[in-house]
């Protein structure tokens, strides 16, 4: 009686432990992964539409910042152009100057020019020129002389007439040049005009660029933070589904731990109420480091019979202490304990999924495994669940001797209580119904 309660203490306490989850219903879990994983799916839309736009941002930028440094490329041309048409102004301004100095210099001359021979011709007309031609008649001391004397005074007046003429046309000329220029600088100067317009068009253009394309930055910026923000709420929410599907499987292992310690009284009780009982004269009790279904490591108890017989098989007693590196048992149970003891006699099963007590022979068959219905020691027997006595999920044991009678001698756990180490003589009308499992030993 001592024995059972601090059994049904210790599953209580393992039990109690493992069945505290954060969130105490699935559905709780489900609908708060489904409402992450709908905002994850909205965010993630929301970063697709700000990378479209971004694209576009950035198609956008680029063509202005094409365009841009084209008008500054034309501006400089502009800027070159408008420096080197004020320096050709400022020549024609000079030349202009020039001719206009020239202009009255000529007139000047022919003013003098024609006043000069203006009086030379009154003189010859009215101021007896007869005389004078007479005069250089008289004098002259030969006919040839008078001859070059007469024609000097022509020659004379006809130079002045040429040099008169000469001054003329040199006026008109320079007059010409000077009409030339002033249409020239007019020319310049509307072009001039036209610079400085297009210098304003230009200015007014490069405004605009720039202002675009800051806005076009302004806009990508935008949409860069939020895509960070976005991108940092689905992380968030990516580590709450993580979170919350942790908890989940808490939770579920929390069940099964309790469908555990229900399976396992069940078993008990079943197996307690129709089976003979080897019953221990003393029990010494240990504490050691079992694994259970949810790989946590905690404290349980383990009790192992005193009065072990090691039969006609001659095999090392069960060590409690002793786990398989590959157990597919659940802990505490028969299928759980066999796979420790083949393991400590040197002959391990590398299969984890062997099925309940009752599925053994089937499974070893499967995985060929030599299985018959003749005991033998050093095998391990299958009871299916229409053995009479056995529970629901059926039961395995290892075989340590067989008596002459065809009874069998069998060591085996959870038929005294989970975890608890027992042996006991199983008559051969029932052993005669199981199935035994040829491992090697």
């Amino acid at each position: 009686m001592r024995k059972r309660t601090m059994l049904c203490c210790s599953v209580l306490v393992l039990t109690s432990v493992l069945a505290t989850p954060t969130i105490t219903f699935a559905e709780d879990y489900a609908s708060q992964i489904q409402e992450k994983s709908r905002a994850i799916e909205q965010h993630q839309q929301q970063i697709e539409s700000n990378n479209q736009l971004l694209e576009s941002l950035n198609a956008q930028k680029e063509e202005n910042t094409g365009n841009l440094t084209s008008l500054i490329s034309e501006m400089e041309k502009t800027e070159k152009e408008v420096a080197h048409l004020q320096q050709t102004i400022q020549q024609t301004q000079e030349d202009i100057s020039k001719l206009e100095d020239e202009i009255s210099y000529l007139k000047d001359a022919i003013a003098k020019r024609a006043v000069k021979i203006e009086a030379q011709v009154r003189y010859m007309q009215t101021d007896s020129p007869g005389d004078s031609f007479l005069e250089a008649i008289w004098t002259s001391e030969s006919i040839v002389e008078a001859f070059e004397k007469m024609f000097a005074m022509a020659e004379l007046t006809s130079a002045s007439q040429t040099t008169l003429k000469q001054q003329k046309e040199d006026k008109e000329a320079v007059e010409r040049k000077h009409q030339e220029l002033n249409t020239q600088l007019a020319s310049q100067g509307q072009r001039a005009s036209e610079l400085q317009q297009l210098v304003l068009e230009q200015a007014n253009r490069r405004t605009q660029l720039e202002t675009t394309i800051a806005n076009l930055q302004s806009q990508s910026e935008t949409a860069n933070s939020q895509n960070a923000e976005l991108q940092a709420q689905v992380a968030k929410a990516q580590e709450l589904i993580t979170t919350y599907k942790q908890q989940e499987e808490e939770r579920r292992q929390a069940e099964q731990q309790s469908a555990i310690a229900a399976r396992l009284s069940q078993e008990n009780n079943h197996v307690a109420s129709t089976l003979v009982r080897t019953e221990p004269s003393a029990a010494v009790v240990n504490t050691t480091q079992v694994s259970p279904v949810d790989n946590t490591s905690v404290e349980v108890p383990i009790v192992q019979s005193a009065g072990y017989i090691s039969g006609g098989g001659h095999y090392a007693s069960p060590s409690p202490s002793y786990i398989a590196a590959v157990n597919g048992g659940v802990p505490g149970q028969c299928t759980w304990y066999v796979y420790n003891r083949v393991a400590q006699l040197g002959a391990p099963i590398p299969y984890r999924k062997m099925g309940n007590g009752g599925e053994w022979g089937t499974y070893a068959r499967s995985y060929g495994y030599t299985v018959t219905n003749t005991p033998q020691a050093g095998t391990i027997v299958s009871f299916t669940s229409s053995v009479p006595g056995m529970s629901y999920y059926g039961h395995v044991a290892f075989v340590e001797s067989v008596n002459p009678d065809g009874s069998i001698v069998v060591s085996e756990m959870n038929v005294q209580g989970a975890f608890v180490i027992s042996t006991r003589t199983i008559p051969a009308s029932t052993a005669a119904l199981g199935q035994y499992i040829h491992v090697g030993l």
